[in-house]
């Protein structure tokens, strides 16, 4: 999750692009009227920072149903306001980059290049004995990031996950069990007809944890050839991946 008063901000890694192809990726948690929402947005590397505030007050506006324009300013860590021109590149990572995002006079720490993924899902049906691995797309990576498994019965729609002192991992599910810690896992007999879970803990003060649920729940693998054929290509993929498998 997103962390209150943090303005996440992220480069373009993707390095067969040009600069002008470059946008950079904010994301933010905004609270109006008691109700609080994700707020994401990209912008181009070469476009002035006064633009992207002028598409973040239209955002949030549509967002909340917000009648009054939200008042943004961004703060380098001398307390000075600069220039609404500067690109969006140089505003956060310039020489002389913002620290500070002020929304509606709330402050918000600007948080850089945190490990972060664009997509984190279980993709195919779990099977007893066949690796789960996690579909995972990595735009900064976290090298050391922890894979903690769940299973249980209950229906995966709407379910949450939080930070548990008294779980074996830091982390919990409600109405799921924990069964551990490891970049896949292999369905047991004793998993059968429940759902699987993964929840990647990220490492660092600024983490970002996100959670991944199996579609179905877990079988048996059959006679069925169609089926024979997808244990076999995922035993396949796992053994040439290994634990890389999450790249």
């Amino acid at each position: 999750m997103v962390h209150e008063e943090k303005f996440f901000v992220w480069q373009d890694f993707d390095k067969s692009l040009k600069e002008r192809d470059k946008c950079i990726q904010i994301a933010f948690d905004y609270t109006y009227a008691g109700t609080t929402k994700r707020v994401y947005m990209k912008r181009s590397y070469l476009d002035d920072f006064g633009g992207t505030i002028r598409r973040l007050q239209i955002k949030i506006r549509d967002m909340f149903s917000k009648r009054q324009s939200t008042c943004i300013r961004a703060i380098t860590e001398n307390g000075e306001i600069l220039d609404d021109f500067i690109t969006n590149f140089d505003t956060f990572f310039g020489p002389e980059p913002y620290t500070k995002i002020e929304l509606d006079n709330i402050e918000y720490i600007i948080v850089r290049d945190v490990p972060w993924l664009d997509n984190f899902e279980i993709a195919l049906e779990p099977l007893i004995g066949c690796p789960s691995i996690p579909s995972i797309d990595w735009k900064k990576e976290d090298p050391i990031a922890k894979y903690h498994w769940f299973v249980g019965d209950k229906n995966p729609r709407n379910l949450k996950f939080s930070k548990d002192d008294s779980s074996q991992c830091g982390i919990s599910i409600n109405g799921y069990n924990f069964v551990e810690t490891f970049p896949y896992y292999c369905p047991t007999e004793e998993d059968l007809d429940k759902y699987v879970a993964v929840v990647v803990e990220f490492s660092g003060e600024e983490e970002i944890g996100r959670m991944a649920i199996s579609p179905t729940r877990v079988k048996r693998p059959t006679e069925n050839t169609d089926d024979l054929l997808i244990f076999e290509e995922r035993q396949e993929k796992f053994c040439r991946e290994k634990l890389n498998g999450n790249r």
